[in-house]
């Protein structure tokens, strides 16, 4: 590829789940930062009604959210890889594609879960739910697509 990644013949764009160049680090400090500030936003929508005036809102509160569990799981990710085995190449990008996906369904399904139980009037119906964690995925492999960037420039 000629950018220092390897391509194991798969889509270009998950070539960031296998490469050996090193991003910076997410900071623990900013991930509390950004789950605070999407809490507090997300209170002050539901206190004050903003979902229900600007319907769309709930559709980038879920992208947020799908960043952050997207975040989280490199976070989580740079801790791993101080105590990873030697694995081949190919096996790593294929636990690291399951391993991700599998976190950010978790992330999304549990907020669903938890949006139901607290908010149960508020749920429009289960494509609005299946929307939502669409909507996860989005901001989930948005975060993918500009680690892959950072990792460029």
């Amino acid at each position: 590829m000629g950018n220092g990644v390897t391509t194991l013949g798969y889509a270009p764009a998950l070539d960031i789940i296998e490469s050996r160049e090193r991003p910076k680090k997410v900071k623990t400090s900013h991930l509390i930062s950004l789950f605070a500030f999407g809490a507090v936003l997300d209170y002050l929508a539901r206190k004050y009604g903003w979902y229900f005036i600007v319907r769309q809102l709930d559709v980038p509160m879920h992208v947020g959210g799908g960043i952050l569990v997207g975040l989280f799981f490199f976070w989580l990710s740079d801790k791993w890889q101080k105590e990873k085995k030697h694995r081949s190449q190919r096996a790593e990008f294929v636990l690291r594609l399951i391993v991700f996906i599998a976190f950010v369904a978790l992330g999304t399904y549990l907020w669903e879960i938890f949006e139901y139980a607290r908010y149960p009037n508020i749920q429009i119906s289960a494509i609005d739910t299946f929307a939502d964690i669409v909507f996860g995925f989005v901001g989930a492999g948005l975060t993918v697509i500009v680690r892959k960037v950072r990792r460029m420039m």
